[in-house]
């Protein structure tokens, strides 16, 4: 049953807050738990937010003459969640070609702009948003090369305007390296399999090279341009450093080639999927290569240990090797935070897990201290759980984007409220 105290302080929340989307305001959450920065859950710490920012975290703040306070009573604060890729706003019902815009026919696709693909009004994403699921890395499947992915907060009337980062990422599907047999299959037949699967891509990236050249030559010499290369203008950032490269890779043959390729011609990278990362983590702590885990729920290959994926992440983080986590899906990214619970019941520390999901993966994304954090300057960008998010049972309450409230509501909980309602006289309490 709900306590005073807490039914006071949900309508204390509800009265200040909803009307129903209530502007930006000026107010301070007091005697709550709040995750900091190291991923700690920190008791009787007051949370003060005006406009869009945070403006204080500490103890018993005062706030100005307009300031409002809302009693939190045993709630906990977090930053918003960030899922490090997934296919929200692309897929909508997987049977239903329509609502599937995450394929393309070619496999070189550098120039796709993936936001303009994302449908705002996916009935996913107030699911997500409603597990405290408030950022994501959205990426197509279109191909080896599959576009450049936003960064996008996961509430806005139109995909412009959820854009963080329209081109955060070029997404990069590692091509499968044709192995030796096995009786050949030494050390340098394996990263020599890898180098020959990255032959096309190398190909592709020499050829906006020359590109480039082209373009420079004819600017100094004061001739006619090279005609457009709309493939090698989109891999004009990366080529320049300016965009990194997300590469897709679970196995460690394909790992080593993504990064032996991505050192070879000089690219900021990050690694997604890593199924078998755990096997090789001193070999990519050495290079400092994050690694953005997904599919924890996985089964390992067979002759893997049963907890192989479940471990996977302890064993990267001991090696001292930054992870963040994904779904990797649409309908569950709901599920990001439970992803990360399984890896701390086996041995990931619950701190580096929250970590993992707000200000590691913020971090990876170049977005330091702006998202996925608690802290002075920070977006207002949190929600309001019952207890700890990795907790399953725990539940989200209240959701603040950019410090407006957000009613923390979804098809899943307008079905609930509908068919578990009360009825009179069947005794049963439902």
């Amino acid at each position: 049953m709900m306590s005073l105290e807490t039914l006071l302080a949900r309508v204390a929340l509800v009265v200040l807050f909803f009307a129903p989307t209530a502007p930006a305001q000026d107010f301070i959450l007091r005697g709550s738990r709040v995750q900091l920065p190291n991923g700690r859950l920190v008791e009787g710490l007051d949370v003060w937010v005006r406009g869009a920012t945070i403006r204080e975290i500490g103890p018993e703040i005062h706030g100005g003459p307009s300031t409002r306070v809302v009693l939190l009573h045993d709630r906990v604060v977090h930053p918003g969640l960030i899922d490090f890729g997934n296919q929200i706003g692309l897929t909508e019902v997987g049977s239903v070609r329509g609502t599937v815009d995450t394929r393309e026919a070619e496999d070189f696709n550098p120039h796709l702009r993936i936001l303009t693909g994302i449908n705002p009004h996916s009935s996913h994403i107030p699911v997500a948003r409603a597990n405290g699921i408030l950022f994501s890395l959205v990426f197509a499947d279109a191909g080896i090369v599959s576009g450049l992915s936003p960064i996008v907060r996961l509430f806005g009337d139109d995909a412009s305007s959820m854009a963080i980062r329209p081109e955060a990422f070029l997404v990069v599907k590692v091509p499968r390296p044709k192995l030796p047999p096995l009786f050949e299959r030494t050390p340098r037949a394996v990263r020599l399999a890898g180098r020959d699967a990255f032959a096309p891509l190398r190909k592709r990236f020499a050829k906006a090279r020359r590109y480039f050249a082209a373009q420079k030559e004819s600017v100094a010499r004061g001739t006619d341009a090279p005609p457009l290369d709309i493939h090698a203008e989109a891999l004009r950032g990366i080529l320049q450093g300016e965009v990194p490269v997300l590469f897709r890779a679970d196995t460690v043959e394909a790992i080593t080639a993504a990064v032996d390729f991505a050192t070879a011609e000089n690219l900021r990278f990050v690694l997604h999927g890593c199924r078998d990362a755990w096997k090789i983590a001193d070999f990519l702590a050495a290079r400092k290569v994050d690694c953005i885990l997904s599919g924890v729920y996985r089964r390992p290959p067979r002759g893997d240990p049963y907890d192989a994926v479940y471990a996977n992440a302890f064993h990267l983080h001991r090696a001292g090797v930054r992870i963040a986590f994904s779904t990797g899906s649409s309908s569950n990214v709901r599920n990001l935070p439970y992803e990360a619970a399984m890896a701390v019941s086996f041995g990931l520390p619950a701190a580096a897990a929250r970590r993992a999901l707000t200000s590691d993966a913020a971090d990876i994304l170049g977005l330091r201290r702006k998202i996925g954090t608690l802290s002075p300057g920070a977006e207002a960008t949190f929600f309001v759980s019952t207890g700890d998010i990795l907790d399953a049972t725990s539940r989200v309450q209240e959701v603040f984007v950019r410090g407006r409230a957000i009613p923390a509501t979804s098809r899943h909980t307008r079905l609930r409220d509908k068919f578990l309602k009360p009825r009179e006289g069947d005794g049963t309490g439902r």
